[in-house]
């Protein structure tokens, strides 16, 4: 029976090859989603990071685990013991004048690796949700957020220097020159931030803090306080802008979910349809179309776009990326991190998928878009003898050409093949 499946196969796919290659070969490349294959499989609910950096043994793709760091290299992965065992929720590379060097944000303090060795630079007994580097009325130095707390580390002493009570977690943290100088952004699910009245949103100018633009309001994480999930700053062209998200529905006294701050006012990007939903992250990033602000996190609607966990902003509504991520097992999806690598094969975009099992277990993956060259036999060519060999595996639940990762030789990989086929491989 398999080999008449296999010959019928056969018989369609050069059907098809001859019926539409002309057409397969006017294009040089698909992109599509695809699942790292011999990836952590973590199975623990924490805040993923993605870092590309060059610690010295080439460029890589930086992870935060549950216990560890995971480094990939465009082909394997390699766990290493760095972060004391702690789960990892922030990343972020700094030059302190001693080189570059990746800093890491922990369940019990920040680390620093260099490449060659790991050191514990403070403890704080809480998890790190975000890093950045400031320069404040004593000089330059490291600060970290908390739960309701940011945190002065200036290479020998951790100063507590914002108490911010509040109902939850995580927290943000960015720099940002509003038009009077660099200050120290703070956001999270808190009301006032040492006694002053700051609703989600706090500036620190390096000596007072102050509410940001009339803070944010509504509906919160599970009709909780509401909070600033995420902060970057990006330029898209017309001069730098503080982009801010998180579980709320209300930012300045009006409608929103997301939303950017010039210094002065806001310009609100669209509001979350459904409640309980937040910002995971922005990056600026060019995933087809040219560089954009990009979006990610647990939502499934923003205003009048649909759009579910990853969106790109084209200027006047979010768009899907690559048709949006396809989630063919678990429930409780969304993306914790995003980001862009070159592992030697074309630039890619990488998102960090977390879902659940349905019996109340986390797990994560990490997803990846772009160019796919499923060339077999290694001639740089799609041709015959990828066909035949991808024919051999088809209808197994693994292999090698399994082009979409999706755990099954089927019709979409032979399509994606067919697509390609005469096309020589990048």
């Amino acid at each position: 029976m398999r080999e008449l499946k296999l010959s019928r196969l056969t018989l369609a796919a050069f059907a098809v090859l001859v019926l539409y290659g002309p057409i397969a070969t006017a294009q040089e490349c698909a992109s599509v989603w695809t699942s790292l294959r011999g990836r952590p499989n973590y199975s623990r609910n924490w805040y993923s990071t993605l870092v590309p950096w060059d610690d010295g043994s080439g460029p890589a793709l930086f992870i935060g685990g549950p216990n560890s760091l995971s480094r990939w290299n465009g082909t394997t992965w390699t766990q290493m013991s760095v972060g004391g065992g702690n789960p990892i929720h922030a990343a972020g590379l700094f030059d302190d004048g001693t080189g570059l060097a990746l800093y890491l944000g922990t369940e019990r303090g920040l680390y620093r690796w260099n490449g060659v060795s790991v050191t514990q630079l403070s403890y704080t007994g809480s998890s790190v949700f975000s890093i950045v580097r400031f320069t404040d009325a004593n000089g330059p130095a490291f600060f970290f957020s908390s739960f309701g707390e940011v945190y002065r580390y200036d290479g020998a002493t951790t100063t507590r220097i914002a108490y911010a009570p509040a109902r939850w977690g995580p927290s943000a943290l960015a720099v940002f020159d509003g038009g009077t100088g660099p200050a120290l952004y703070f956001g999270g699910a808190f009301t006032t931030v040492d006694g002053t009245t700051a609703r989600g949103l706090a500036e620190y100018d390096g000596t007072n803090w102050s509410e940001v633009g009339g803070g944010i309001g509504g509906v919160g994480y599970y009709g909780m306080e509401p909070g600033i999930t995420a902060l970057a700053v990006i330029d898209e062209g017309a001069g730098p802008r503080l982009f801010v998200g998180g579980w709320c529905t209300e930012i300045g006294g009006q409608p929103g979910s997301i939303a950017r701050w010039d210094g002065q006012n806001w310009e609100r990007l669209g509001v979350f349809v459904n409640q309980d939903k937040y910002v995971g992250g922005f990056r600026w990033l060019d995933t087809g179309g040219g560089p954009a602000v990009h979006v990610c996190g647990d939502f499934d609607a923003i205003s009048d776009d649909s759009v579910t966990d990853l969106a790109r902003w084209d200027g006047q509504h979010w768009r899907p990326v690559g048709g949006g991520i396809p989630y063919t097992n678990g429930a409780g999806n969304y993306i914790n991190a995003i980001e862009q690598f070159d592992a030697g094969d074309g630039l890619k975009f990488y998102a960090v998928r977390q879902f659940s099992s349905g019996g109340g277990t986390n797990f994560v993956s990490v997803m990846r878009y772009g160019c796919v060259c499923p060339d077999r036999d290694g001639d740089n060519l799609v041709g015959l003898s990828d066909l035949s060999l991808l024919l051999t595996q088809f209808g197994l639940s693994s292999g090698a050409d399994d082009i979409d990762g999706d755990a099954d030789v089927d019709m979409v990989d032979l399509a994606l093949l067919l697509s390609l086929f005469g096309e020589q491989c990048p």
